[in-house]
């Protein structure tokens, strides 16, 4: 809201904000003059903005005949427009992204997850669309879009309630990919490959993540004590209450669930205790033969700890928790503990 005026569409909040904010006052321009002919590109590229998210939605959720060829041949066009500047963005007005990338860079980063999660195919390497991975890297330079960018599975995850879910391709190599993304890959598993050299799905199809990678221990290790308790009490609700908040609800997500209890008593003991032993492998950067010990705990109790750990696993969500190397160590520390119960 501003001025009594309510904007609810974000490319009309991006031009007002350009509007209000000038260029005297330090604001970097979002946008060309108007009455200039780089004003009237951007007014085109956005209309391939959203004939590109047409062509997405017709591969991806419904994957009709001819919906990848309609797809491939709108990326070739984007593509095209990014190789008619001089630099990486989509015009050369200023020295960084214009409205016109910022348009485009959610739903993109969107797409080139949600493709490789239903029909494993890679958006970004291999120079198919060289333009698109040089514009991905310019972003991923810049401090304000790698704290905002999230990682393949939370998108898988969060995608549907918005669309509905894709249509898988059903090919092997895309049951491989959908498989690794959801925790089926090394990935998710200690001894962590280094990103450079990893062929794990999940790192393989997201690149950029490389400069994150050295105090990834160490960032999961910072968000999970941070705020110990309430995590441990979040975690516990994998042996807690299901408040069955997304049953039958297509348009919530699988994994929310506000209305569930957590359990209590010795299970949150527990649970906090085998929370204490992930917190310790991660501050050890993951070290698979650091301290481990939870063998006082009986089978029932056991199990309980399991379903806890593979709880708060399932719902490290880039980048509202970390970044994605961090939920990396995460995910793949919990997995190790909660093996260690087996």
């Amino acid at each position: 809201e501003l001025d009594g005026q309510m904007y609810t569409e974000s490319l009309d909040i991006m031009a007002m904000l350009d509007d209000v904010f000038s260029e005297e006052e330090g604001h970097r321009p979002l946008l060309p003059p108007r009455d200039s002919a780089e004003f009237g590109r951007a007014r085109e590229l956005l209309g391939l903005e959203r004939k590109l998210f047409r062509a997405w939605c017709d591969y991806v959720f419904r994957g009709g005949w001819g919906s990848q060829r309609g797809f491939d041949g709108v990326m070739n066009e984007v593509d095209r427009a990014l190789g008619e500047t001089s630099g990486p963005w989509f015009s050369d007005f200023s020295d960084g992204p214009g409205l016109v990338d910022l348009q485009y860079v959610s739903h993109v980063e969107r797409m080139a997850a949600s493709v490789a999660y239903w029909k494993g195919e890679a958006l970004r390497g291999g120079g198919r669309w060289p333009n698109v991975d040089a514009w991905f890297e310019a972003f991923e330079a810049r401090p304000s879009y790698a704290a905002s960018r999230s990682d393949w599975y939370t998108h898988a995850n969060d995608i549907p309630p918005q669309y509905g879910d894709g249509v898988d391709a059903g090919t092997p190599e895309q049951k491989n990919v959908r498989a690794g993304l959801d925790g089926g890959d090394a990935a998710w598993r200690l001894p962590l490959p280094p990103l450079s050299t990893s062929d794990a799905p999940s790192d393989v199809f997201q690149p950029g993540w490389l400069d994150k990678e050295a105090g990834a221990a160490a960032e999961a290790a910072y968000h999970l004590l941070d705020n110990f308790d309430d995590v441990v009490k979040f975690a516990a609700r994998g042996a807690g209450q299901a408040g069955g908040w997304s049953f039958m609800r297509p348009d919530r997500a699988r994994l929310a669930d506000p209305y569930a209890k957590p359990a209590t008593g010795e299970t949150l003991t527990h649970v906090d205790a085998a929370l204490r032993v992930v917190a310790e492998l991660l501050l050890a950067d993951c070290a698979t033969d650091a301290s481990c010990d939870l063998g006082s705990l009986d089978e029932s109790a056991r199990a309980d700890v399991r379903e806890s750990l593979a709880y708060l696993r399932d719902r490290v969500g880039v980048p509202r928790d970390m970044s994605y190397p961090a939920a990396r160590c995460l995910r793949a520390t919990l997995n190790h503990v909660s093996a260690r119960l087996e």
